[in-house]
């Protein structure tokens, strides 16, 4: 476990200085800090944050739009059951030197699709955040406040399961677990929390995650914890720091988030763990459903994600064009999608070239990156979609080894 660190350590020292490879930003249009992140499918997904701050995308990340129902409350977790019906749980600290002055709890819950959003709770003070929230389907679901609360008819009511639960999982209705600070342990159930045992002591601030009845695993403080028992034993499987967010897409496959932009990712079921960094502050939460499809979240409004081309990239041509160019695209002014073609030569060495599109604002801002991959000789056509953006002059961008040209676009609205 020594040796482990101290590679993980030795890799993560050497990426400090750039952006892991495998991920590309996806512009939020906001600065507050995201929480939590939620997929349905490749397409849809929401992300939740400060000061009410609730977006949706339909297209991999490639627009996030803003839900705004006026509520400016701290948003920290959301979970999606379905197409239709997801869930959002929050609530504000406020705290002064001395001790806290407020607390507030508000739960949210969506059956169409996040069109509109219903206050199924809402306590204006003395009541702890919701700080972790699960639905095992639209019905059945638990939530954390410093105490476990659970729901078996859709949150139309509640029963209180448990005191002092910060963070928990549970893998069916009757096997759970939750994470307390107070003692700084873990305490499992197999009776639907009629009662509790202690199975270990770990701070695991960041939560559960459990690929199946018998493999899970925590993170927080302590560093990643596995246990491959159903939790009647956890063993370290990692020793770090300040990680807040974890998910896996399989058995083997999985992500755990963390402080400054940490991202340690396994693939062999936590035997090894390949650490990387994502500069601009911590990253709070991530969702996987597959090697080529994951997204995180974290301060300052940021979102990262491994799709690389979110819309369809068409091949429109089999001739070998003799020069990169990028054609302006049309329509021109457009409405709110607009095609933009752009050609790639032969490249003598590989047949192949690395190939980006991007998409920035008037000020500069990145806002999409319609294309990152290494691509053969042809002409191609991408589609943009403007959807969630505000009128105004954009420039699309291709790089593409040495060269680089640019577009202005303008979005009429």
């Amino acid at each position: 476990m020594k040796n482990l660190f101290l590679l993980s350590f030795v890799f993560f020292f050497n990426m400090t200085t750039s952006y892991c490879q495998n991920w590309n930003s996806q512009f939020s249009g906001t600065s507050a800090t995201l929480n939590d992140i939620s997929f349905i499918n490749t397409g849809t997904g929401f992300i939740v944050g400060d000061s009410g701050v609730i977006l949706k995308t339909t297209n991999s990340g490639l627009n996030w739009n803003r839900i705004d129902i006026g509520i400016r409350r701290r948003l920290i977790s959301v979970c999606c059951t379905d197409i239709n019906t997801c869930y959002i749980g929050g609530g504000d600290e406020i705290y002064i030197f001395h001790g806290y002055v407020h607390r507030d709890r508000i739960v949210l819950k969506t059956t169409n699709q996040g069109i509109n959003w219903v206050i199924i709770q809402d306590y204006s003070s003395n009541a702890y955040p919701v700080y972790d929230m699960q639905f095992l389907n639209s019905q059945t679901g638990w939530y954390s406040c410093s105490g476990l609360v659970k729901t078996s008819d859709g949150g139309v009511s509640w029963q209180d399961k448990q005191a002092g639960a910060y963070k928990s999982f549970f893998i069916d209705e009757s096997n759970g677990f939750y994470f307390t600070p107070n003692i700084t342990s873990i305490f499992r159930t197999s009776n639907d929390g009629q009662s509790w045992i202690n199975v270990g002591t770990y701070y695991c601030e960041g939560g559960f995650y459990f690929t199946n009845s018998f493999t899970g695993y925590a993170c927080g403080t302590s560093g990643i914890e596995k246990t491959t028992n159903g939790g009647y034993n956890w063993f370290s499987v990692l020793n770090t720091n300040n990680v807040y967010g974890i998910h896996f897409s399989n058995d083997n496959t999985g992500f755990v988030t963390g402080h400054n932009g940490i991202i340690h990712k396994t693939t062999n079921g936590g035997i090894n763990w390949v650490s990387s960094y994502l500069p601009g502050g911590t990253l709070y939460s991530v969702f996987t459903l597959n090697d080529s499809a994951s997204w995180t979240v974290g301060v300052s409004g940021r979102i990262f994600s491994t799709i690389t081309s979110p819309n369809s990239i068409l091949n429109v041509s089999n001739s070998i064009p003799e020069s990169f160019s990028l054609s302006q695209n049309y329509p021109n002014p457009f409405n709110p999608n607009t095609i933009i073609n752009y050609a790639i030569p032969s490249n003598v060495r590989s047949q192949t070239s690395d190939v980006k599109l991007l998409i920035y604002n008037s000020l500069g801002k990145h806002i999409a990156t319609l294309v990152n991959e290494n691509q053969n000789a042809g002409i191609y056509s991408v589609e943009f979609n403007g959807e969630g953006l505000p009128s105004g002059v954009y420039y699309c961008k291709l790089e593409a080894g040495d060269f680089v040209e640019t577009k202005r676009m303008v979005l009429l609205k």
